[in-house]
């Protein structure tokens, strides 16, 4: 009885392992540049380092999901690398629950919200998973074992070059980042019922021009979020959309980490001022237009006031 439990827990243990590793890896690499904000703000990368962490941290998942499904070098490596790797990320989610506020940990991504406290208890059963695969382990692999040396070297290679030939570590959203309006020039004041109000046009002032289903103005709010998280600089930035339900708006905040200040302006004049191409950032002072920023630069740099 206890053979059979065994043979049954040492080919399931490393499917299910991996296929939780490659899911997690899948969802970082699907909404990348979240995770890249996500680094940043828990103060485990700077700007410009998180391209390339957030990349070396998804092929590390991958990399593994890859040796646990093809049982390569599981007694001597995998499980191994596995349980440490696990561990760091207990580590750090505790971190998160006696240290920091409970924020997500950015997991699974987009696809699945999880706690600090709801992302320690899915590692300690990945823990757990990890015990008795070690416990039921053979020595069997679907592939040769003299090709286990290659595969050690050639996987961790190739999972990290198809990663960053899919999501290159540089901004491939240049299209986007085309200057609407002349520098140096007064920005328009005729909106229509005052939409945009007087006192935006004094002072240093961001505003921000979004659509609430377009992916890259989530990523440059969630930026946004991350580096204008004091008041005095928060109260600085106007984000402006075209006129659509309040439901839109709060569900575009809620996917971004906060809300701003915002108005709602006329389509018309949402499309006439933005040229039909968002997010577009205008940096004021005192009304005239400093930067007309695009996304392409406010990822490249830090825009602070």
């Amino acid at each position: 009885m206890l053979k059979a439990l065994k043979t049954i827990m040492d080919y399931t243990a490393p499917v299910v392992l991996g296929a939780l590793f490659f899911f997690s890896a899948w969802a970082k690499f699907d909404a990348i540049e979240f995770f890249e904000i996500q680094l940043v703000d828990f103060n485990l990368s700077t700007w410009g380092l998180s391209k390339y962490m957030s990349r070396v941290l998804i092929s590390w998942e991958f990399f593994l999901g890859s040796l646990l499904l093809l049982r390569i070098r599981l007694k001597g490596f995998t499980y191994k690398a596995s349980v440490i790797t696990v561990l760091g990320f207990t580590a750090f989610v505790m971190y998160q629950i006696f240290i920091e506020s409970g924020k997500d940990c950015g997991c699974f991504g987009q696809y699945i919200v999880l706690t600090p406290e709801q992302t320690l208890w899915k590692n300690i059963v990945t823990l757990a998973v990890l015990g008795v695969g070690m416990w039921s382990c053979s020595v069997k692999s679907f592939i040769p074992e003299s090709i286990h040396k290659i595969g050690l070297i050639l996987i961790p290679l190739t999972v990290l070059v198809t990663v960053v030939i899919l999501k290159p570590p540089i901004d491939i959203y240049g299209q986007h980042s085309v200057k609407v309006v002349e520098l140096g020039k007064p920005f328009p004041q005729n909106f229509s019922d005052n939409s945009i109000a007087e006192e935006w046009y004094e002072g240093e002032k961001l505003l921000v021009f979004v659509s609430a289903g377009c992916k890259y103005c989530k990523q440059v709010v969630a930026k946004m979020n991350v580096l204008y998280n004091k008041p005095e600089d928060k109260s600085r930035v106007l984000v402006v959309f075209a006129k659509i339900p309040q439901e839109s708006i709060d569900s575009f905040f809620e996917a971004t980490g906060g809300a701003f200040n915002y108005t709602r302006i006329e389509k018309d004049e949402f499309l006439q001022t933005t040229k039909g191409r968002f997010p577009q950032m205008f940096y004021l002072s005192n009304g005239n237009v400093k930067e007309n920023i695009g996304q392409m630069e406010f990822f490249d740099q830090q825009v602070h006031f």
